[in-house]
């Protein structure tokens, strides 16, 4: 069964299998930072993480970073600052 393309526009819909996970949209952060920062967190959540119990758990905590980065203000710039510079 072909998969169906990722439509990127202004408000991503994320596939079933990201909803099921339990985010119910990409988190602003990552739609702020490119087309392929939202692409490979699709990708991530739906193709790399095969059990489905693993993926709601990394779906919760990434939902809490997430939150936590809202909360403070964390920029998007400041995230690739600490994590070093994307090659």
């Amino acid at each position: 069964m072909p998969k169906s393309p990722i439509l990127l526009t202004d408000e991503i819909k994320p596939p079933p299998a990201l909803i099921r996970a339990g985010i119910e949209a990409l988190p602003a952060i990552v739609r702020a930072h490119s087309e392929r920062a939202s692409r490979r967190f699709t990708e991530f959540f739906t193709a790399s993480i095969r059990n489905r119990n693993t993926r709601i758990a990394y779906a919760r905590a990434v939902n809490q970073f997430f939150d936590w980065c809202d909360k403070f203000c964390i920029e998007p710039c400041n995230l690739q600052w600490s994590f070093g510079q994307p090659t």
